[in-house]
């Protein structure tokens, strides 16, 4: 990779937590001169191994830090700005930034930059589908897994960025041709103060954009978006006669529902890959997004339809006995299980719990209402959970996601779902959402075996 400059002739920056992002940083700054870094959590093994990877970089503790100054502190961006070196450059003037910062800095092709409480990583995914069936190079990347600073020098016409708030509020120089807020629900109030806060955070994403693509359907925008060109999309239009001043809708014809750009129905939602409104939503955003970039609605509907869907998002796992086992596990909020349910979904069995991270639950209760037949709770605010679920139906609390399965299977009947779809993080019983999701499987698995 080539050399990069610092801000300074005289410091140099410090980057601070080493997962998958500020590993990433390393490799960036692989070849600049007095760089530091630091973890205190990272293990003996992982240290060594880094040091030989990066002889150029000096490792030290975060206590060490403080005694030095620095050009800039990338932090990681789920490291909270309560950190002591992050305490110390808010004090002195420091930048601190993210590895999205150090990308935007250098990034020359066109960014397409995408956030949102529920739904980004479906959204982002099934736009670089899109992208690439219709012939583009397109890179995907940030908090998808993928750190951005990894495809910086790769070859791409495009890149789609998931970008968290976190990265938001430590992000300044992007300018993305495109940008989007999917949706903003209560989430994160255990680091933000407010959701205002948690609000602004996201709004950030519009900063220098070219283009604002925005969401009719959400509760996002209270204040204005100062970007001047905008694109829409929602499913609040329903009269085909009415479409026309909209950009993306859904519009009412024969009977059906169509996914239309304008006054033009493009395809029947029934016959979109992924089930729930919500990816209606999901589909037109994606649509949105595409025209931005320049692809015709005709040409990226046709690539709509060979998207599979992600892992963990409203999968199907089996029908056992006429019943439907459906893993939600990403859920990790009030709102996402809220998009889960939406629809003509009823008679669930609903797994629900774990860490609800100070959120607000209540709005569960309107959701399910009508639809629940039974909760079972697990987690550390399973108890926050049967306080707003137990007028709408019997619940249970178990110790382990096998137990819950097991339970479900017992009660559940012919053409019932059991539904996990936490409406918690993962973290007060599991490694993440992935792990959750995955003895949900296996245990839908050994029951059909």
């Amino acid at each position: 990779m080539q050399k990069h400059t610092t801000q300074s002739e005289i410091l140099a920056p410090v980057v601070l937590g080493l997962g998958a992002s500020g590993v990433s940083c390393l490799e960036y700054f692989a070849n600049v001169d007095a760089v530091a870094a630091c973890d205190d959590h990272l293990s003996a093994e992982k240290l060594a191994e880094l040091q030989t990877r990066f002889p150029n970089i000096e490792f030290v503790s975060s206590t060490d830090c403080l005694q030095r100054d620095f050009s800039e502190l990338v932090a990681s961006p789920g490291i909270a700005d309560s950190h002591p070196l992050i305490q110390k450059s808010i004090q002195t003037g420091t930048p601190v930034v993210c590895d999205i910062e150090l990308y935007a800095r250098e990034e020359s092709a066109p960014v397409i930059a995408i956030t949102g409480t529920n739904g980004k990583s479906t959204v982002v995914s099934w736009l670089h589908h899109v992208l690439q069936a219709c012939g583009y190079r397109c890179a995907l990347a940030g908090n998808i897994g993928v750190p951005a600073l990894n495809v910086l020098n790769s070859e791409h016409d495009c890149s789609v960025l998931e970008l968290s708030s976190f990265q938001l509020e430590r992000t300044y120089s992007l300018a993305p041709l495109a940008a989007l807020i999917l949706n903003i629900s209560a989430d994160h109030l255990d680091r933000y103060a407010s959701m205002e806060e948690y609000k602004l955070a996201k709004q950030r994403i519009y900063r220098n954009a070219k283009i604002a693509v925005i969401n009719r359907d959400a509760q996002a925008f209270d204040m204005p978006v100062s970007v001047e060109q905008k694109i829409s999309f929602g499913r609040d239009q329903t009269d085909s006669d009415a479409a026309t001043e909209v950009d993306f809708s859904v519009i009412k014809k024969h009977g059906k529902n169509y996914l239309a750009f304008r006054c033009e129905a493009l395809l029947d939602c029934k016959e979109l890959p992924l089930i729930g409104e919500h990816n209606v939503s999901n589909a037109l955003a994606v649509l949105a997004c595409a025209f931005a970039f320049g692809v015709e609605p005709a040409k990226a509907v046709k690539a709509l339809l060979g998207f599979k869907g992600l892992p963990h998002r409203t999968e199907l796992v089996a029908i056992i006995d006429e019943v439907r086992y459906i893993n939600d596990s990403k859920a990790t909020n009030a709102g996402a299980t809220i998009a889960a349910v939406s629809g003509d979904l009823d008679n669930i069995i609903l797994i629900a719990g774990g860490d609800a991270k100070s959120a607000d639950l209540s709005p569960l209760s309107d959701a399910l209402k009508g639809k629940l037949k039974m909760a079972i709770l697990l987690g550390q605010d399973a108890h926050k959970l049967e306080a707003i679920l137990r007028k709408l139906a019997p619940c249970v609390h178990v110790d382990s996601i096998e137990q819950a399965v097991g339970i479900a299977a017992d009660m559940a009947e012919a053409q019932d779902i059991v539904l996990l779809s936490p409406a918690c993080a993962s973290l007060d019983m599991f490694s993440n959402y992935i792990e959750r999701g995955e003895r949900f499987r296996q245990s839908v698995q050994e029951l059909a075996a």
